[in-house]
């Protein structure tokens, strides 16, 4: 992989665009319940960086009682070692419990604590007498971490039953039991800024392209859904609780050393450290954030978690002169990078270079409308001649107009495409074809999406 590509899909953001989207009703506007800027901003530094070292803050969570299933070995391990660490009090439920045992001893100084529980979590039985004596000995429940999974190589034709149901017991039934249960212990105590984490996989979201994967695929799959339609249960019960669905590549746990073939080379594999790295950030994140997706890739090499590396580089941010764009250029420029701000209204760009002034990196501010290729070629133009080099895109420039299909406006939805579609395509190819030319293997393009309405 020579560059890493991420979509970022914010909900509703607090933004001209949907000021004007709302018809500029402004009660509506200040009543909708909706991000900043500024938030979307810190998904961009996060996917700059990588999960590890990025901890917006877990303080709130010292103290507090997280249970992780599969917590003996691998993932699981690495989720509890992270958290005991941030002070959370930890239940690690395993059937090699003694593993989480030897675990807790290693963790003896660490801010918080590990109990450890057997159990096996495609057992319903086990559930319900882990959260029992959850409940009589901790008494409440703030975060709960599905991490128990099991994976067989096993065919649709002549795979065995006995291991098609441990993949969807464990996978799917044992995940849906314990989040049933962690919501009622939570409601029942008045838990209502808790958190449940799915660790899902980048399966979970398309069809797998290894043979005998596919009963696992199909329960990942499951997990998605669930994810998804557990946010929409609790929107219903107009409860506050957090639902994350992380969901990583490759990882190199016993459990994929097991599924390969002998013989057959590794992947290019995530550390389980990674995946712990994520969980803290989702945890991490403002509570009036939720961060409903993580998808974590391995790339084949090792990657700095800072943000370091980027420190004196080149970014282009598009629709820069407010609301996401002007938040992403206000951090990165605070994080030493030289970033041309690309806008329309470049004079707002400039108002925001001389705020920045002081800052390690610097912002140069381009008039252009994305929406016009002779504009983007005259900006890429000028960053080659003047900076000769691009490390990063961020594709944020949008138009949002509330049109429908059956009498809508051919203006507003050619607006839409020229600037949503095709501008950001435009940018993606010229900022590639420069990376290449500059020998710039490491860029990163970012493109701001936008999470389904539905």
């Amino acid at each position: 992989v020579i560059y890493i590509s991420q979509s970022i899909k914010p909900g509703c953001v607090k933004t001209n665009t949907l000021r004007v989207a709302l018809h500029h009703n402004e009660e509506a506007f200040t009543n909708i319940v909706a991000l900043s800027g500024k938030d979307i901003a810190g998904a961009v530094l996060y996917t700059l960086s990588t999960p590890p070292n990025v901890q917006f803050t877990m303080e709130r969570w010292s103290g507090r009682v997280a249970l992780v299933t599969g917590a003996s070995a691998g993932i699981g391990a690495a989720i509890v070692r992270e958290l005991v660490k941030n002070g959370l009090i930890v239940v690690g439920l395993a059937r090699r419990a003694e593993l989480v045992e030897e675990l807790s001893v290693e963790l003896k100084g660490a801010p918080g604590k590990l109990h450890a529980v057997k159990g096996d979590a495609s057992k319903e039985e086990d559930i319900l007498a882990a959260f029992d004596w959850i409940k009589k000995n901790l008494g409440r429940i703030d975060v709960l971490v599905n991490n128990a999974g099991v994976l067989y190589t096993t065919s649709l034709t002549d795979g065995e039953t006995s291991h098609w149901k441990q993949i969807f017991d464990l996978n799917v039934l044992g995940l849906s039991i314990c989040t049933r249960e962690a919501f009622k212990l939570m409601k029942e105590k008045g838990v209502d800024d808790g958190h449940i984490i799915h660790i899902n996989s980048i399966l979970g979201h398309k069809l797998g392209g290894l043979d005998g994967l596919i009963p696992y695929t199909a329960s990942k799959h499951a997990v998605t859904v669930l994810t998804e339609g557990l946010r929409r249960e609790l929107v219903q019960l107009g409860s506050k609780i957090r639902v994350t669905s992380i969901s990583p590549g490759s990882v190199d746990t016993d459990m994929l050393r097991a599924a390969l073939t002998e013989g057959v080379e590794p992947p290019p594999a995530l550390h389980s450290e990674d995946i712990a790295g994520a969980v803290l950030y989702a945890l991490g994140a403002p509570q009036h954030v939720q961060i409903h997706e993580v998808t974590i890739k391995p790339v084949g090499e090792s990657s700095k978690c800072t943000m370091e590396r980027w420190s004196g580089r080149v970014a282009l941010v598009t629709g820069a002169s407010v609301g996401i764009g002007a938040a992403i250029v206000r951090e990165l420029v605070k994080n030493g990078l030289i970033v041309v701000g690309l806008a329309r209204r470049a004079e707002l760009v400039e108002e925001l270079s001389a705020e920045l002034k002081g800052a390690p990196g610097k912002l140069h501010a381009l008039k252009g409308d994305v929406s016009k290729e002779e504009d983007i070629l005259a900006a890429f133009d000028w960053v080659k001649k003047n900076l000769g080099r691009i490390d990063v895109l961020v594709n944020n420039a949008g138009v949002l107009y509330l049109s429908m299909l059956t009498d809508g406006e051919t203006s507003h939805w050619k607006q839409m495409f020229d600037l949503n579609v095709l501008g950001l395509s435009i940018c993606t190819r010229e900022a590639f074809k420069l990376m290449k030319e500059k020998g710039v293997d490491d860029g990163h393009i970012i493109h701001i999406n936008r999470y389904d309405l539905d």
